[in-house]
């Protein structure tokens, strides 16, 4: 998990699943989205805080599935506003891997970073609502007065949050962010979600 401790409540918000292009008329339809959620009930498989996206699109039509990379426009359209309540500042900090391919190196000259283990960041700060302004989904996001904490990392189709209960709850309550409540110590890994049988069985 790549989520802050300390705080008094944890989600794990799944990225939807996007389906085949389909073509109406002259045009393409907009991409189908689904949640983890709905994937699991259509394929008899159990939807549980370690799930994982190989042991829920299984199936004839698996391979007419994959998983975004980053929050849906509809997740955002919901999570900004309930994040928003949550926290009496106005502005925020972001953390953004300095890994992705597509930044413009030169943009991020004189940032300050940040060293992780595993990945070296750009520390970024500014308006609370930047968030959707960014080339790539910040790393890392949250507000001045720590109410919260909005995290991920790019091997992940989902995001965690760290923060109160109230605000998890409301999280929890949006079926359109087909999130699942989760605690710290649970691991994020291959084989994480032992209760569903794995591709291979």
């Amino acid at each position: 998990m790549t989520s802050p401790e300390g705080y008094a409540a944890y989600a794990r918000i799944l990225f939807p699943f996007v389906g085949p292009n389909t073509r109406v008329g002259d045009s393409w339809a907009p991409e189908e989205h689904i949640s983890w959620h709905a994937l699991a009930e259509r394929n008899g498989r159990a939807f549980h805080p370690l799930v994982e996206e190989e042991t829920v699109n299984v199936g004839s039509d698996a391979s007419d599935y994959s998983v975004s990379a980053s929050l849906a426009k509809e997740q955002l359209a919901t999570l900004l506003p309930i994040l928003g309540r949550h926290t009496s500042s106005t502005s925020g900090w972001y953390l953004l891997w300095e890994g992705y391919g597509d930044l413009k190196r030169s943009v991020f000259d004189g940032f300050p970073t940040v060293s992780h283990p595993m990945r070296n960041y750009y520390l970024l700060s500014g308006p609370l609502d930047a968030f959707g302004e960014f080339p790539e989904d910040p790393d890392y996001w949250w507000p001045d007065d720590r109410a919260w904490c909005l995290s991920g990392d790019t091997d992940f189709h989902w995001a965690y949050l760290a923060g109160s209960e109230t605000c998890v709850n409301e999280v929890l309550d949006a079926p359109v962010l087909d999130a699942v409540r989760t605690e710290p110590a649970n691991p994020a890994h291959f084989g994480m979600g032992q209760i569903n049988p794995s591709p291979q069985d």
